[in-house]
């Protein structure tokens, strides 16, 4: 960010997995430009994170997303996989509940 920054480069990356995040990378990103932010969670809910090998549960998605609005970001995108083996149609619903409760928090975030 160093080299970017005295050519206001703007550095985005691509969706990440929640759990290869490190808070701190926050202030690195933004000191250019603070574009969107995505996120990979690839799955609704932990069951079917845990067959596709993600150990990453919902709570622990939540805690980063309410780093990143708090970070200052606004506009958090979602990566999800559907399609999945083993996927039901409660899975999916269950991406639905993940965005809705992502936008809800984002709302609160906003308000404070």
């Amino acid at each position: 960010m160093d080299k970017q920054e005295e050519d206001r480069i703007a550095v985005s990356l691509p969706s990440l997995r929640v759990d290869s995040l490190d808070s701190s990378w926050f202030e690195e990103i933004k000191r250019v430009r603070k574009t969107g932010f995505t996120l990979a969670p690839e799955a609704g809910n932990d069951r079917m994170r845990k067959i596709l090998n993600k150990g990453l549960t919902d709570e622990e998605i939540v805690f980063m997303a309410k780093e990143i609005y708090r970070a200052g970001w606004e506009l958090i995108k979602l990566y999800f996989m559907i399609g999945l083996p083993f996927e039901e149609d409660g899975d999916l619903e269950d991406m639905i509940r993940l965005a809705a409760e992502w936008r809800e928090l984002q709302k609160k975030e906003r308000s404070m």
